[in-house]
């Protein structure tokens, strides 16, 4: 019987820490906001974009190049980090990745519901995932979000996208397919990461903490909207299996009835006061922008604790790969506003570091 490689987390934590140190930093992003896009690709150039940057610049330029080169090179970063990880740590990392495939179907959905051409769809799934593989030809075909959900049997989205459609047929919002696929994928990590070793139970705990913050950006998107009931029942789009936020906690704080007393309600979780200076503004604008920020910025910052609680474990790997994403999002956000014809200053407010 062939046996499962040992794990390898001290070569590859220190792998992974070694490629953090080459991340851009987020003081150049500033910098980089009040650049052209030319220059922007020649600076990205010189760090670890270079190969991609260097392959596409004789084919395509602008906001295309950088957009293009920076998910290519995210790609191939997932793939780098998966190899030099063994045993337990790749198996963990595997499952982790997974996300790959939710993040690219949510873009396929979008841009279904928006009419957006197969290219324009293209252009923002990240290669490597099934979505730019095996299953191009049957999502490429759909001509419109029915056909696709139709289509996707291979998928282990299919089943929960199909319920979620036939909750909503007239497809009025998209917040019933995106809570389907966000619920499947993390009840599948959940299921598959019931092991007790200490890795399996680390990243576990991981996953239940980014459950909480799915969950309040949930919350946030659903009470911002509107003061009134809303139709959806909290069982349909709130994911269970967080750590601080269980669905018995989630329910009363769903049903209050303004972004007053939702606020209010959420003082005493630990979170809060990483969002607490944007609070009177958000409840003033009903724009929730900045607590959204503030909130996926202290979930990054909370596994970077954790990774240096857990030196020799997933935990530094994972960081660093959320982090390496954070900064591919980040230049892509960049290019595209640059290319919208945004101010510096605008783009600079839509950076979460």
């Amino acid at each position: 019987m062939r046996k499962t490689p040992v794990s390898n987390y001290a070569y590859a934590c220190t792998r992974a820490r070694a490629r953090k140190k080459k991340l851009i930093s987020p003081n150049e992003y500033s910098r980089l906001a009040s650049m052209d896009l030319a220059s922007m690709a020649r600076y990205i150039g010189e760090t670890n974009y270079r190969s991609e940057i260097e392959e596409l610049s004789p084919k395509i330029s602008g906001s295309e190049l950088i957009e293009t080169a920076t998910y290519l090179n995210l790609a191939s970063t997932y793939n780098q980090v998966t190899r030099f990880c063994q045993g337990e740590a790749r198996v963990i990392l595997q499952h982790y990745l997974n996300e790959l495939d939710l993040l690219n179907l949510k873009t396929v959905i979008r841009g279904k519901y928006h009419k957006a051409s197969n290219e324009e769809i293209k252009m923002d799934i990240i290669p490597g995932g099934v979505y730019s593989g095996h299953l191009e030809p049957k999502w490429t075909a759909a001509g419109d979000v029915p056909e696709l959900i139709e289509s996707l049997t291979d998928s282990p989205f299919h089943e929960a996208l199909s319920k979620a459609l036939d909750r909503d047929p007239e497809l009025n919002s998209l917040i019933y397919l995106e809570d389907a696929i966000d619920r499947t994928h993390y009840d599948h990590l959940l299921e598959s990461m019931s092991g007790r070793g200490t890795g399996t139970s680390l990243f576990r705990d991981f996953i239940k903490r980014e459950i909480d913050m799915r969950n309040i950006l949930t919350l946030l998107r659903v009470r911002m909207d509107s003061d009134s009931e809303n139709e959806w029942k909290p069982e349909d789009i709130l994911i269970p299996g967080g750590h601080e936020l269980t669905l018995e906690k989630l329910i009363p704080l769903y049903l209050l009835t303004s972004p007053k007393q939702l606020f209010g309600a959420l003082e005493k979780f630990s979170f809060y006061e990483s969002i607490e200076p944007f609070v009177a503004e958000a409840i003033e604008t009903r724009s929730p922008a900045k607590v959204i920020k503030a909130i996926e910025s202290h979930h990054r910052k909370g596994a970077g604790q954790f990774a240096k609680r857990y030196p020799l474990s997933i935990l530094p790997i994972i960081h660093y790969l959320m982090l390496k994403r954070n900064e591919v999002t980040t230049l892509r956000l960049i290019a595209r506003g640059k290319s919208m014809g945004l101010k510096p200053d605008i783009i600079r407010e839509l950076i979460v570091t």
